[in-house]
């Protein structure tokens, strides 16, 4: 945000000075130069101040000469009051770590040319560690919003340099990046007949993430069986523990093949979903066993 005040220019009356102070700014540091340009060049812009910053209104001379009489310029001290404001508040964007960089400017426009040089224009070795980082970025544990804004932040490094992706690179970047879990949505774009776009594909990102998480968070037993319907048999339901989702299935009947014994007993299932995932429970209630269990069969019994 950006407060305007104006003070008196007592070398012109008529053309008071402008008090910049931005506030709320993102701050410059080493890796967010095209955000933090992006941003500041718009306020001074509005103002109608950018020409001090980009050289178009040049330093008037300090002295004038009337009448075979040497005297200060009135342009002049408008000009370097009011370059001097705008140089205080530009350096006020810049991270502490950064302010030495700047140190020996002084004015606005050598102080931008500075930051230009450094970041708008790096080495060919620096272009090569930004293009490498881009390859290395996966999804992970990342979310699909962390993973993509990644992706972006050394994409927009790139196109401020000079060496912008092309669509398609960019989208297959991500696509690479990506997990099997999102292979649905890999195999609808690699099978598109016309080209996805970025925003559409970040879209479809989301909304399959979503779908994932809610998947994971909620746990759905159903069991088909025999029911053994009886007065006497219930199953008792815990109380659901806090923080959590408790689901039970009743009792059903089961038979046993103990090396020719048939026996014969009840079957329950109960699962407990948390945050982090869920823990299920099966149980088998027998009377006795008096020999090896070879194999327990369940009468259409599926788990969903």
């Amino acid at each position: 945000m950006a407060i305007d005040n104006s003070i008196s220019n007592p070398f012109d009356p008529k053309n008071p000075l402008t008090i910049v102070t931005i506030l709320n700014t993102i701050k410059l540091n080493f890796t967010n130069y095209l955000s933090w340009k992006t941003q500041i060049e718009s306020i001074p812009i509005g103002y109608h101040l950018f020409k001090f910053i980009d050289g178009t209104h040049p330093c008037p001379p300090k002295t004038i000469i009337t009448n075979n009489t040497t005297s200060i310029n009135p342009a002049y001290q408008t000009w370097l009051r009011q370059d001097k404001l705008l140089f205080g508040a530009l350096v006020g964007t810049i991270s502490q770590k950064l302010v030495p960089l700047v140190l020996w400017c002084t004015t606005s426009a050598e102080t931008w040319t500075v930051l230009v040089n450094i970041y708008a224009h790096p080495s060919r070795g620096n272009i090569k560690q930004i293009k490498d980082n881009l390859k290395n970025i996966s999804k992970g544990s990342q979310t699909i919003i962390d993973y993509i804004q990644a992706i972006k932040i050394k994409a927009d490094e790139l196109a401020t340099l000079g060496k912008p992706l092309d669509i398609d690179d960019l989208i297959e970047k991500v696509l690479e990046g990506l997990n099997d879990t999102f292979r649905p949505v890999i195999n609808a774009v690699n099978s598109r007949d016309t080209a996805i776009t970025f925003d559409e594909l970040h879209e479809k990102l989301i909304n399959r993430e979503l779908a994932l998480h809610k998947s994971s968070s909620s746990v759905s037993v159903t069991a088909y069986s025999t029911h053994t319907h009886r007065s006497n048999q219930r199953f008792h339901q815990s109380p659901t523990p806090s923080a959590s989702q408790q689901y039970n299935r009743p009792m059903h009947l089961f038979w046993a093949n103990v090396s020719g014994v048939e026996l014969r007993g009840m079957l329950s299932l109960s699962a407990h979903s948390f945050a982090n995932g869920f823990q299920m429970q099966l149980h088998l209630h027998i009377k006795s066993i008096h020999l090896h269990l070879v194999r327990i069969h369940h009468s259409n019994l599926k788990f969903m």
